[in-house]
């Protein structure tokens, strides 16, 4: 008897409740789709998963090295929270696959739709796998991508996918060693074909050079992200404090805007700021983390210089007005990244 065939057995009449209230889930009808292929992972069944137990917030949740963008893509996931509203959930698209101890090896966008949807259980494809090393788990959710209803991986993908195994120690910084992992294991010919643009050999190429000082990857989220991450950790919700990108000299002009308009409606100061970054390797972060302060330090002595100038007087002692509680950590090996608490940004 086949496996499929096993799991039909073994799971008959099985059903969970529908999205949105309505009707339920058959989880036999599942049987009708041939399981994805994932490398050294075996399927076994399609079953249910209690969203109570999934800790969104939780870095083990995150795509590292997986997505150039960890975290949860707000665009990906509220496509599918209007689908799932409008259509429930399909049973003619595979569901999110996870191992027998309840890692995910792909479908992250919709498991965060659904709970963010108020729901309690999702379908899910159930694999056992004889590896559970990091590239076994960085190459399987790349792999996982290539299948709708996922988003597709991208080239930044494949290349973060890379930096991140070469970091670990798990691939050498070789272009043989990478285009063997590209091709035989990830199989990019599925993805890109390298004889019409050389998209593969650009992916290599970047791999190749992001790795050169084998600096970490930086954890990438989106604001909402980041905002959920404060509330859950320090207890703030967003109108205490303004949470800054460094990522570009104009968010320090913003900022100080933002600590102008402050001061014209009175609020307390000073005003308290956290600052992120979508900065995908941790030297470049770093960098621009020391110019968004440089830039900072520029605006706050030219406004109390334009004040001195308007009225004829020096300001002895200024007063903060702004006050910089931390970054957000995010350098994956420097970061206490499941700690819950700030980086003070003199140690970034």
């Amino acid at each position: 008897m086949s496996k499929v065939a096993l799991a039909a057995q073994q799971h008959q009449s099985r059903t969970i409740p529908g999205f949105n209230g309505q009707g339920t889930i058959n989880l036999d009808e599942f049987i009708k789709i041939q399981p994805k292929e994932f490398m050294d992972a075996t399927f076994l069944m399609y079953d249910s998963l209690d969203l109570r137990k999934i800790d969104v917030e939780h870095p083990d949740f995150w795509n590292i090295g997986i997505r150039a963008e960890t975290g949860n893509n707000r665009e990906r996931v509220e496509e599918f929270r209007v689908s799932f509203t409008q259509r429930g959930f399909l049973t003619t698209e595979f569901p999110p696959a996870i191992d027998t101890d309840m890692n995910i090896l792909g479908g992250r966008g919709r498991i965060v739709a659904a709970i963010e949807n108020g729901e309690r259980w999702i379908p899910v494809a159930k694999y056992s796998r004889s590896d559970t090393s990091e590239m076994n788990t960085v190459t399987n959710g790349l792999i996982e991508n290539l299948y709708p209803p996922s988003s597709s991986s991208k080239f930044a993908d494949f290349v973060a996918g890379g930096v991140q195994l070469i970091a670990k120690g798990h691939l050498k910084r070789d272009r043989q060693e990478i285009e063997e992992w590209l091709y035989t294991k990830v199989k990019i010919h599925r993805w890109y074909d390298n004889s019409v643009n050389g998209m593969v050999t650009k992916i290599v190429d970047n791999i190749i050079s992001k790795s050169a000082s084998k600096q970490s990857l930086v954890l990438t989220r989106d604001r909402k992200g980041w905002e959920k991450w404060v509330e859950s950790n320090l207890g703030m919700p967003k109108k205490e404090y303004e949470l800054m990108s460094f990522d570009n000299e104009s968010y320090a002009y913003r900022l100080w805007t933002k600590v102008l308009q402050n001061a014209n409606a009175r609020n307390p100061f000073p005003v308290k700021v956290i600052v992120y970054t979508k900065t995908d390797t941790a030297n470049q972060a770093r960098a621009k983390l020391k110019l968004f302060q440089e830039h900072l330090e520029v605006l706050v002595n030219g406004t109390y210089s334009l004040f001195e100038s308007m009225h004829g007087v020096a300001v002895k002692q200024r007063a903060p007005v702004f006050e910089i509680l931390g970054a957000c950590p995010q350098v994956v090996g420097k970061h206490d990244i499941q700690g819950g608490k700030l980086i003070d940004i003199e140690n970034y």
